[in-house]
């Protein structure tokens, strides 16, 4: 399961805003959310460092946040 949604809400983002930040469009955004457009290791690797988080955390293998996340 994928976190993407619940961790940009956290960081008061919309998706706009996140899209912008790793280089995507909104409609790409809002796909990944929905999980209808699947992640590739780069937007993977951008998202972690966007939201500050662990990529086994966004994408659901552990439910431990990391302690750095804010």
């Amino acid at each position: 399961m994928l976190r993407l949604k619940e961790l940009r809400k956290e960081k008061g983002l919309k998706q706009k805003d996140l899209a912008a930040l790793i280089g995507v469009k909104q409609s790409a955004m809002s796909d990944y959310e929905n999980e209808k457009l699947l992640l590739d290791q780069h937007k993977i690797k951008k998202l972690v460092d966007a939201l500050n988080t662990s990529a086994d955390y966004l994408l659901g293998f552990t439910d431990k946040k990391p302690e750095n996340n804010n």
